[in-house]
């Protein structure tokens, strides 16, 4: 198999039995920041964007990353996401004013 991506998306070339298939997979160059919070001088965050196996969760503090996940389902990335939210809130982080 051979891989080639561009800024927009991503490919994934194999063969078929005798004929060559191409698709494309969606892929984020820029993640999408679902929450942001303040705390003691330091701004955690979080982030998602598509990548070629599913959708990537990143936890951020200072932009740095914390952790990051991959889901395959979009609303179990969406679900985590949510509750690392509320895990941040629930340890004294607050809503930027």
């Amino acid at each position: 198999m051979k891989y080639a991506d561009t800024e927009d998306e991503c490919f994934l070339r194999g063969p078929v039995r005798t004929v060559e298939v191409t698709m494309a997979i969606p892929y984020d160059a820029a993640p999408y920041t679902l929450w942001s919070l303040d705390g003691e001088e330091k701004v955690a965050s979080c982030q998602v964007r598509f990548v070629p196996i599913g959708t990537e969760v990143r936890i951020l503090r200072n932009a740095t990353l914390l952790m990051s996940r991959i889901f395959v389902a979009g609303d179990e990335a969406l679900a985590w996401a949510e509750e690392q939210g509320q895990e941040h809130l629930a340890a004294g982080w607050r809503q930027p004013k």
